[in-house]
């Protein structure tokens, strides 16, 4: 038995649909009644790859910018901090030369008017003004500033860190040694600074004592004379390079500069 008579009806869409209720004949009677639809043909499996393949690279490409966006920004924010803090422990260094020198002047200044005047030796009283042993800059943190080609304010920072613990190790070897004078004078039953004569002070403190008391005012009365431009210089010069990097999120060295505390203690810094 042959079945004949296939109708083939064409649809707009270019589909093609087959009738089996076309067919003429017993066959007919055996077949179900049922249609299908033929859909255009699948692309090239290559086109699907393609678009794989650049899914993927752009996937890739959108992930390491983003890696790199994220660690510029962990990078800039390191460095901000890191010159923060050098800025703040300059700020704490400067501030405390400016009280350590308005005291040494103003003990210097009333020994050279006393009438009679105060040898060298005991010009200077004793402070309680201790320098911080813990205000020390990472220079780690700092290799930025060789790195961009700021290597003069790296240098800068180091020339003032030496400086202020310099100072910091005078006034205390001078307030041991002040504090072995005492000793001495109190031994002699002196008290409340009250020397019959200079001869019996000299007598009293010996030759030795004396001459490192002496060494140590000099030596105190030079670091205040002269360290305070290098402190400016570096600490503007550091807050300026911060400005340009960083702006609006600088802390202000400058400030301390202006500060009526310190303003007597530092005219050349006015204006």
């Amino acid at each position: 038995m042959t079945c004949s008579g296939l109708k083939t009806t064409c649809l707009s869409s270019g589909d093609r649909v087959f009738d089996v209720n076309a067919f003429s004949g017993s066959c007919l009677n055996s077949l179900p009644t049922f249609s299908y639809i033929i859909g255009p043909e699948p692309p090239p499996w290559w086109l699907d790859a393609l678009k794989t393949l650049g899914a993927t690279f752009v996937g890739a490409l959108l992930a390491f910018f983003a890696n790199w966006l994220q660690r510029d920004i962990q990078t800039r924010s390191e460095l901000r901090v890191a010159g923060n803090v050098a800025l703040a422990t300059l700020s704490r260094q400067y501030g405390d030369f400016v009280i350590a020198k308005a005291a040494i002047e103003a003990d210097l200044g009333a020994a050279h008017s006393s009438s009679p005047q105060v040898p060298i030796w005991r010009a200077i009283q004793p402070t309680l003004l201790e320098l911080g042993e813990e205000l020390v800059f990472d220079y780690k943190s700092l290799a930025f500033l060789v790195r961009d080609g700021d290597d003069g304010l790296f240098a800068g920072l180091v020339e003032i860190q030496a400086k202020y613990h310099d100072l910091r190790k005078l006034m205390r070897d001078y307030n041991e040694a002040a504090s072995q004078l005492q000793i001495k004078f109190s031994q002699a039953g002196w008290v409340d600074r009250i020397i019959p004569s200079e001869a019996a002070a000299e007598a009293a403190a010996g030759a030795a004592l004396i001459g490192r008391l002496e060494s140590l005012v000099k030596a105190l009365a030079n670091r205040v004379a002269t360290h305070e431009d290098r402190y400016i210089a570096v600490g503007v010069g550091l807050e300026r390079l911060m400005s340009e990097k960083f702006p609006s999120q600088v802390f202000a060295f400058r400030a301390l500069l202006a500060n009526k505390r310190f303003a007597k203690y530092s005219p050349k810094t006015q204006g």
